[in-house]
């Protein structure tokens, strides 16, 4: 097997140098500026990057269809004990083996890895994704999902016949944009066209709106060791039920695969996307203000959006 390669921030900057200067690391097949290329975030809420990475990292997707994203949620609670509701232990795990894996100088928040070796911070992931692209190819997998399975086929990768390796399977629920909520005073009175327009989500007398929650962009809701992998072509079939929360709807739900050399916390050497409908017509769309409702009139239909 051969070495797995380490690199923290610390090298990020000499390692654009390097690439730039036409020199850039390329074991086995050549990397290409079109090959896709996965960020790991692992944050919290109280962290005062945490919205500002979130949103610059979708706007980037939104731009670069090869960019998959894994936004795991930690479970560390702030001050007030209050926790990310999509935090899961499996992202605590991630973070403590990727800062043991890569000899990072400490725990950043967020965290930023890109193709499984590249620490990045907050500011610098485009960099990381360009010298990510200059530095390593990065192959596809094969995923479809079939009825309560998800197919996943890993092709031969050229350079890695005696590898070793971990495949993982990610499932994520669609970007919830900024919600806005909407308050009717208590005591307004609609008459006929204004009731028409509160129904209609337009803006009228009495009705105020604030801003109550901040964009979680494809949060995990569930992770799964699936194979070891010996540096061969195969194929894996996984049943879904027991990855997906029984309240969730799994036609909202998307999936990553990833196949991480030598070890869970070694570099991606490949990956694979099925995205469900809700999450393309996100992105179609771009960032769509999502409505709800505090309180609202009797007799008048609240409407959503």
């Amino acid at each position: 097997m051969r070495p797995v390669k380490k690199y923290h921030r610390k090298t990020l900057v000499f390692l654009l140098a390097f690439v730039v200067s036409g020199a850039g690391i390329v074991p086995g097949a050549r990397a290409d500026k079109d090959d896709p290329v996965i960020v790991e975030m692992f944050s919290v809420p109280s962290c005062t990057q945490d919205a500002l990475t979130q949103k610059d990292l979708l706007r980037m997707a939104e731009n670069d269809p090869n960019l998959l994203i894994i936004n795991c949620r930690r479970t560390t609670k702030d001050k007030n004990n209050n926790g990310d509701r999509f935090g899961r232990k499996f992202c605590d795990e991630r973070t403590s083996g990727y800062f043991k894996e890569l000899q990072l100088m400490g725990i950043s928040t967020p965290m930023v890895i890109v193709n499984g070796y590249l620490e990045a911070t907050s500011t610098d992931v485009g960099s990381a994704i360009r010298a990510a692209r200059s530095l390593t190819k990065m192959y596809s997998l094969g995923i479809e999902k079939e009825n309560d399975h998800l197919n996943i086929d890993i092709p031969e990768i050229p350079g890695h016949k005696n590898s070793q390796g971990e495949i993982f399977l990610y499932a994520y629920m669609p970007t919830i944009s900024a919600r806005v909520v909407r308050q009717v005073a208590a005591k307004a009175a609609f008459d006929p066209k204004e009731r028409k327009e509160v129904e209609q989500g337009m803006s009228v007398p009495f009705v105020t709106e604030k801003q109550l929650r901040p964009v979680k962009m494809r949060p995990m809701i569930g992770e799964e060791h699936l194979a070891h992998w010996n540096g061969e072509e195969m194929g894996v079939s996984v049943p879904l039920k027991d990855l997906i929360p029984l309240a969730l709807d799994d036609r909202d739900v998307s999936y990553v695969v990833v196949l991480q050399e030598g070890s869970a916390y070694g570099p991606i050497l490949a990956v694979g996307e099925w995205r469900a409908l809700s999450d393309v017509d996100y992105m179609a769309k771009g960032n769509k203000k999502d409505f709800a409702w505090a309180s609202f009139p009797k007799n008048i239909r609240p409407p959503y959006y």
